[in-house]
């Protein structure tokens, strides 16, 4: 069991206590939907779990991160390892929120899919589209498709019109263009499902769309085949009662 208290950063706090790049990314996963590591203050406590493997007396680096327990302003966060390798918090939840695959009430027509070779129809340049364009009427209500908070709400007149960005945890990020009107702001914390703005046709378009893009760390992925997070990854309930006691094993452990 490692414990400490957070002084800078998250990563650079648990690079303190000798865990690896890989453990570090392992455990910022696990918790980006819990909390956001970035705004944790300094002096807050966590305590670890970590199996290392030894030869003779020397660590061999093979080592993983069993589970974390972090106290954010009085609240308890946890990310325990199942049996089948993913983190569920004390409970057995799953900590992937899931995604829809569509921001839209009903599936729309594509009238431009995912290309990163594509021509530009106006200005005849080939440059990547990076998202999908659902052909829509104007006014036609934008969902977001996971929980998240509003990065952006901003107009490009040459180029994506009223846009608005949203950031699901640490890794995803979603954009939308073309907008009519955004009905969220900057800062604000959206629901899955919820309204975020009318499509329209402002910027630099050939008609009335939603352009869709969906960022993961920063990367354009096509929205339509990318394996989505938080799907799928539910226990089985004979692995949910063994992970269940191991639960309660580990918050003994990792007390506060």
């Amino acid at each position: 069991v490692l414990k400490g208290t957070i002084n800078g950063s998250f990563a650079s706090s648990l690079r303190d206590l000798g865990l690896d790049g890989r453990q570090i990314s392992q455990l910022s996963s696990a918790l980006q939907w819990q909390v956001s590591l970035q705004k944790l203050s300094n002096g807050t406590k966590f305590a670890i779990l970590v199996s290392r493997e030894y030869l003779g007396d020397k660590l061999t680096g093979q080592g993983n991160v069993e589970a974390i327990h972090i106290m954010a302003d009085g609240k308890s966060y946890y990310a325990i390892q199942a049996a089948n390798g993913r983190y569920y918090d004390k409970q057995g939840e799953t900590l992937g929120k899931g995604f829809a695959r569509y921001p839209l009430q009903r599936q729309a027509r594509i009238s431009s899919p995912f290309n990163p070779n594509r021509r530009h129809p106006v200005t005849g340049r080939v440059r990547p589209h990076k998202g999908v364009d659902f052909a829509v009427s104007p006014g036609t209500p934008v969902i977001a498709p996971a929980e998240g908070v509003v990065e952006k709400v901003a107009y490009q007149a040459g180029g994506a019109g009223r846009y608005v960005v949203i950031r699901h945890g640490r890794e995803y990020q979603t954009v939308y263009m073309h907008l009519s009107r955004a009905l969220v702001s900057a800062g604000q914390t959206v629901k899955k499902g919820e309204r975020i703005a009318l499509t329209g046709n402002t910027g630099i378009s050939t008609g009335p769309h939603l352009h869709y893009e969906f960022h993961i760390n920063e990367r354009a992925v096509n929205p339509l085949t990318v394996k989505l997070p938080g799907t799928s990854s539910g226990m089985a309930t004979a692995e949910r009662k063994q992970f269940l006691v191991r639960a309660k094993e580990v918050e003994r452990t990792l007390k506060l």
